[in-house]
């Protein structure tokens, strides 16, 4: 096995145990079990941080942040 595939491995049980950790958050539980099924979670993790990086998204970013998220802010409302 290549120290990529292993490093690749590692990230995808990383990526399951943010799925565990964020169970309550359906949202986020999902995302992370999608990147981690994905053929080359890297490469999807490092698109993230491209979009991330883009101008035009950051000002779109700022108010999805802005929205609340967790599971006991939507239930209040």
């Amino acid at each position: 096995m290549s120290d990529v595939r292993v490093a690749e491995d590692q990230l995808d049980l990383w990526l399951i145990g943010g799925v565990e950790r964020f169970a309550r958050d359906p949202e986020v539980s999902r995302a992370l079990l999608s990147l981690a099924k994905h053929e080359d979670s890297r490469k999807c993790l490092l698109l993230i941080e491209s979009i991330l990086d883009t101008a035009v998204w950051r000002s779109s970013f700022q108010v999805l942040r802005s929205e609340p998220h967790s599971p006991q802010r939507r239930k209040a409302r």
